[in-house]
């Protein structure tokens, strides 16, 4: 098994590489879209942003994620396309002031929702995937 770093650096380099064709067919650079697409929640008609009052623990963030996951496939399963964002804890303090969010809640995680536009190129690309036995092993 490879580093567990140098793997994800390897995923990110070429998700880079495999996304840029389609966002050239769209207008769009790699870094502009996913820094600005982020902020603008991709244009989607709806946006959550799942806050955590800071008096948990972090161990609460687990909890967070296994809502989160439920959420996008009850979202999938009414035709409803959704995208998380994890980019938006950079600007928190923005979000906290225009939203009116108490300063005892930290932004975990921005979703946004709406209907996908299937003809967008953006729709087109699909992530390869690995082997099942390339990351997990089986114990009897």
């Amino acid at each position: 098994m490879k580093p567990l770093a140098d793997e994800f650096s390897r995923r990110g380099l070429a998700s880079v590489e495999l996304m840029t064709p389609y966002l050239e067919k769209m207008g769009h650079q790699f870094d502009r879209f996913i820094n600005e697409g982020s902020c603008n929640f991709y244009g989607a008609p709806a946006a959550i942003i799942l806050c955590l009052d800071n008096a948990f623990s972090k161990a609460r963030l687990v909890d967070i994620g296994i809502a989160v996951g439920y959420f996008v496939l009850l979202a999938q399963s009414l035709g409803l396309g959704t995208c998380t964002i994890g980019l938006i804890n950079a600007y928190e303090d923005e979000i906290k002031e225009v939203l009116n969010i108490p300063e005892n809640k930290d932004v975990v995680i921005g979703i946004a929702l709406g209907y996908p536009d299937m003809e967008s190129p953006a729709n087109e690309f699909k992530t390869p995937r690995d082997n099942l036995d390339s990351f997990v092993r089986w114990f009897d």
